[in-house]
């Protein structure tokens, strides 16, 4: 059961519902993957007023606030399309609604813009295009074109040339706490955690909050990120091609890297002259580190947790999972014990529940390289 006070707002052009909570559902979910969090709102309309009035129309405002204090979530979309997939009764216009929305930010600073940029790092770049992002400072200093709004441009150019120092992927993400970053994910890695969930607890360890009820562990498929295990590109000299192919991480100061086929997909780099104000060595470097983005964090777990606003996408998290020994003792995990990286956050509402949950997909590098004592003599024994 839900904690008091965390039972949802639903406001739809500003105005609170007077659809009572135990009549609809939601998930919102955010991803480091993606620029905006989305909304999933389902509800019954036995009546048919709310189809016929077309209450949900593209575009619309919704606002959602969970919890209160220090769980406080408020979280702002649009209405991304509706539908009613399940008439409740023949020959009437009822149903169940479900309503998709995206953040309200995906209707904000999506003017065009023609620009050029002239010894400028990408950071600085993010910083006047997109106000307000948090992004991390990168190194190489680029000569580079924008003919596009700031968010395809951030997606789709700058995301695959910033460098970093920790030589990891980047990823541009929007959390449902509104926060818009740039980071690697080795900077996100690396952070200190915002809490601690644990699996089998031992009484009077950690709080209710903390209580994970799963925790289910797999890895992402061979096929999605085989690809990114492998770099390498075609370098061009005053635009005729080099019939070699030379790792694109190579610094050859006489040659233009005009594409870097990362096997992924073709990255496309045009010009038609050596440029002296281009970083290529780092910039091929961000190249290389980006193409391997899908690669890199291959180790998951699904875990799912008591509503709480603070485990959002982009923070860290440890974990505590306890096994039970041969004797049924609660023994900590040497393999699954360990700090993550929050990929995903779905924040959920189940109004015939009355239960609010927070579900996890969690991220790490690799399987660590350990042995599991604890498993194996459960595994070996006898």
């Amino acid at each position: 059961m839900i904690d008091v006070g965390i039972e949802p707002q639903f406001f739809v052009n500003d105005t609170l519902s007077t659809i009572g909570p135990p009549n609809y559902g939601f998930s919102m979910t955010d991803s480091i993957y993606q620029a905006f969090p989305e909304l999933e709102l389902v509800m019954s309309d036995p009546s048919g007023l709310s189809i016929e009035l077309g209450t949900f129309t593209r575009g619309l405002p919704l606002k959602i606030i969970m919890g209160a204090g220090e769980k406080l979530l408020e979280a702002k979309f649009v209405v991304d399309n509706r539908e009613v997939p399940k008439p409740l009764t023949s020959n009437v216009m009822n149903g169940i609604i479900k309503v998709r929305g995206i953040h309200e930010s995906y209707m904000q600073n999506r003017e065009k813009i023609s620009a050029g940029y002239k010894k400028k790092k990408v950071s600085d770049i993010l910083a006047e295009i997109l106000p307000g992002i948090e992004a991390e400072d990168t190194v190489a200093k680029l000569a580079i074109f924008q003919f596009a709004e700031p968010y395809t441009y951030a997606q789709e150019i700058l995301l695959d040339i910033a460098d970093s120092p920790t030589n990891t992927a980047f990823v541009f993400f929007r959390d449902l706490a509104g926060k818009l970053q740039f980071k690697s994910i080795g900077l996100l890695a690396d952070q200190s955690p915002v809490g601690k969930l644990t699996l089998m607890q031992d009484d009077g360890q950690e709080t209710l909050d903390d209580m994970m009820n799963t925790f289910l562990p797999f890895d992402e498929r061979l096929t999605k990120t085989f690809h990114a295990y492998s770099a390498q590109g075609a370098f061009l000299d005053r635009l005729n091609y080099r019939e070699k192919d030379a790792k694109i991480t190579d610094s050859i100061p006489k040659f233009l890297p005009v594409i870097a086929d990362t096997i992924k997909s073709n990255y496309v780099w045009m010009g038609r002259e050596f440029n002296p104000d281009m970083d290529y060595g780092a910039a091929n470097q961000g190249i290389l580190a980006n193409g391997m983005r899908e690669g890199f964090l291959t180790d998951k777990a699904f875990t799912i947790i008591p509503f709480n606003s603070k485990y959002v996408c982009g923070k860290a998290v440890d974990v505590e999972v306890f096994l039970q020994d041969e004797n049924r003792s609660p023994v900590i995990s040497e393999v699954y014990s360990d700090k993550w990286l929050i990929e995903s956050s779905i924040h959920t509402w189940d109004g015939a529940a009355n239960t609010a949950l927070t579900k996890l997909v969690l991220s790490r590098s690799s399987l660590k390289p350990v042995s599991d004592s604890v498993l194996e003599s459960r595994s070996y024994k006898g």
